[in-house]
């Protein structure tokens, strides 16, 4: 095809695209073909269209390594496509995948000028044809054209390197030192890349130990004599968390995580005491990562009007920060600089996921950077920081022992607190309570246990919240409503386990949903004095209880049969239906 044939054949696949008003699925094949090379060649003539701009960016993305050039075709590889084009010298539909993607890059070695010069049944251009309506049908026009496309440029690329023409196949040795040659020049170069990026690393290191502030040998050296008379911190919330401690609160979703490290940082902000602990009176920064605007708003209402504190008091006490602060954003050294002159006593982080974005979550090595920015904050402001977090996925919501991720947060922490709900979490929080316990303080015993209910508290209308709550510590005997609903909930699984010990002893020896799916069977049991219904879902918890602890048995007799016995049932016994 010569420049004006291809000017021509680009203006006429234009007029098309004007023709299907943009829509570039409805053209044809042919026209979009040469619609995508010339976009794929920058060619200024293809109009800008939203739609076929982001097609084609996510086609280059499929099409990277589909049809990726290798080397130039050896002399052998042609006496193996030759002998297989010879078993079906007209039908290219039965050529091999590899004789066919061959013969097309050896054609691809051709201008498309050239290429257009070439007989229709040369077997180069036979060649690039199947692999193309091969391609297309397993990926479509527009990522073929630019799977052809890269590999037509490496593959001219690479003949002219060879200095040979259009067409060529090299020699089996040639190619061969040639291979081992760019080998050896691709190792020493990976080698260079690699000594580079581990002394980077090193100097790096370096860097951000110098930059965390590391003093002198001999201004770390003390006696012992001096170790036992430096001064102790300052109790920030007297017996919980001292002043320029680092805590974690850890737990899972709907503990009132939040709701609990608000209730400590406003004691703190208005010297109150938290939980019949006092408090030295310091400024608070809180990062609200997650929650925030009118939402966190009217919890800090609701703990005002609660505690009898007009909001304006706590204009110079406490201050929010909107939004996360990631560590490793440059926004983390702007805090810094605002915390400094802010001085707050107490800094809140909510929650550390949401600020840990550019962190792999599981790297030591990331932790351990975040915790050294954490610790900058500190050194410039001698504040206490409380970290929330949320413990593993799949960890159980009764037992929370840390949080998720690297332990490097959790190894540098002075103190460390669970939150545990009791009952379920579907429970509204007014009818519930949260436990908090310490396990983990670096300084003084741990174990210590605090147990909060929650208060609805009004606040000011805003068209979509009426109220918020408020914690108060509680004594656990003093709250019945919760622990009434969790021994209900357990006398009904009992209930339903011994409704099925009964009807399987009854009738051993069938699949369990038969036990409870039967038509015309009501499941009820007696739970606290009254007739209950269960569900299916209760039935097969129940029987998945009784399995594992070994009042039911549940023999296999293939992937879509398992029977219910009792223990003393031999499986012979049980096995009412061989089939």
């Amino acid at each position: 095809m010569s420049a004006a044939e291809w000017h021509e054949a680009v203006n006429a696949a234009v007029r098309a695209l004007d023709a299907a008003g943009n829509d570039f699925t409805a053209m044809d094949a042919a026209h979009l073909r040469v619609l995508c090379r010339a976009w794929a060649l920058e060619d200024s003539r293809v109009p800008y269209v939203p739609e076929f701009d982001r097609a084609t960016d996510e086609a280059a993305g499929k099409a990277e390594g589909l049809f990726r050039f290798e080397s130039l075709p050896t002399t052998a590889q042609f006496r193996t496509i030759r002998a297989d084009i010879e078993k079906n010298p007209d039908d290219p539909t039965a050529w091999k995948d590899s004789t066919v993607s061959t013969l097309a890059s050896v054609a691809l070695q051709f201008t498309q000028r050239d290429r257009d010069a070439l007989r229709v049944d040369d077997s180069r251009v036979v060649g690039l044809e199947e692999l193309r309506r091969r391609l297309e049908e397993r990926y479509g026009v527009l990522v073929t054209t630019y799977a052809l496309v890269w590999h037509e440029w490496d593959a001219q690329a690479a003949r002219q390197d060879h200095g040979a023409r259009p067409g060529t196949w090299v020699d089996d040795k040639d190619a061969a030192e040639k291979a081992e040659e760019e080998y050896a020049r691709k190792v020493q170069e990976e080698l260079v890349r690699l000594r580079a990026r581990r002394d980077a690393e090193e100097h790096l290191r370096q860097e951000e130990a110098d930059a965390s502030g590391v003093r002198s040998i001999r201004e770390m050296a003390f006696t012992a004599e001096q170790f036992a008379t430096m001064d102790a911190p300052d109790p920030l919330v007297k017996g919980v968390l001292d002043a320029g401690a680092l805590a974690e609160m850890v737990g899972t979703r709907a503990t009132a995580k939040t709701f609990v490290a608000l209730d400590m940082a406003l004691a703190v902000a208005t010297g109150t005491p938290w939980a019949k602990h006092s408090t030295v009176r310091g400024r608070v920064l809180y990062l609200v990562g997650e929650g925030g605007g009118r939402a966190f708003g009217i919890r800090l209402e609701a703990w005002c009007r609660k505690h009898g504190v007009n909001l304006p008091d706590l204009r110079e006490w406490f201050v929010g920060m909107d939004g996360a602060v990631p560590f490793m954003s440059s926004r983390w050294d702007e805090l810094v600089e605002f915390a400094a002159d802010y001085r707050p006593a107490l800094v809140v982080v909510d929650t550390l996921g949401r600020h840990s974005t550019g962190m792999d979550e599981n790297s030591n090595s990331d932790a351990h950077r975040a915790v050294e920015l954490v610790k900058a904050l500190q050194d410039r402001t001698g504040a206490a920081v409380m970290l929330l977090h949320h413990p593993a996925k799949g960890g159980s919501a009764a037992k929370v022992n840390s949080g998720r991720g690297a332990g490097a947060w959790e190894g540098a922490a002075d103190a460390v607190f669970g939150l545990e709900r009791d009952g379920d979490e579907r429970t509204p929080l007014t009818e519930t309570s949260v436990e908090m316990v310490c396990t983990k303080q670096k300084h003084r015993p741990d174990g210590q246990v605090w147990t909060f209910t929650f208060e609805t508290v009004e606040v000011t209308p805003n068209g979509t919240w009426n109220s918020s709550l408020v914690p108060a510590l509680t004594d656990p005997l003093e709250v019945p409503a919760a622990r009434a609903a969790q021994a209900v909930a357990d006398a009904k699984a009992t209930a339903v386990e011994e409704w099925l010990v009964d009807a399987v002893e009854t009738n051993p020896g069938h699949p369990a949903t038969r036990y409870y799916r039967a038509n015309g069977l009501r499941r009820m049991v007696a739970v606290q004095g009254r007739e209950v219904a269960f569900s299916v879902n209760e039935a097969k918890a129940a029987v998945d209880r009784l399995v594992a602890s070994g009042r039911l048995v549940m023999d296999v007799v293939n992937p879509q049969k398992k029977l219910l016995r009792l223990p003393d049932e031999t499986p012979s016994d049980a096995a009412q239906d061989p089939r």
